[in-house]
């Protein structure tokens, strides 16, 4: 059962609304990770704590939904596309598909020059379709 209950957020309503599910991941309130890998599933996770206390976390929370869920129905190109949405009692997460790596990753690993001007392009293509 989602627990939209347990918290006065319209935000977790809405998601519950949409179909968020019970969340298969073990979060303690202390516990502030940002990303958990859970059997090869990649979750970008938001502590329902820092949602109560701080606006800016749940803005943040709010946007990063909106933008992958966004990505995920237009499938746009270089840009991690929502999986899933769960709520588990501590936190809310975004399932991601899990990639090799990402741009920081790759730039640091491979820096090599003739290989920036299609990252960057690839880069601004993805922001591009965001707006």
């Amino acid at each position: 059962m989602v627990l939209e209950h347990q918290f006065d957020l319209p935000f977790l309503k809405l998601l519950a609304m949409e179909g968020a599910k019970q969340s298969p991941l073990q979060v303690h309130a202390n516990d502030r990770k940002s990303s958990i890998l859970h059997e090869g599933v990649r979750y970008k996770v938001f502590c329902i704590e820092d949602m109560l206390i701080d606006r800016g976390v749940m803005n943040n929370a709010i946007t990063e939904h909106a933008i992958l869920r966004k990505a995920s129905l237009q499938n746009l190109p270089h840009i991690a596309h929502l999986q899933g949405t769960y709520i588990g009692f501590s936190h809310v997460a975004f399932a991601l598909k899990e990639y090799e790596m990402d741009y920081r990753t790759y730039l640091e690993q491979h820096r090599d020059p003739k290989h920036l001007p299609k990252i960057l392009d690839q880069l601004i293509t993805g922001v591009e379709s965001l707006h």
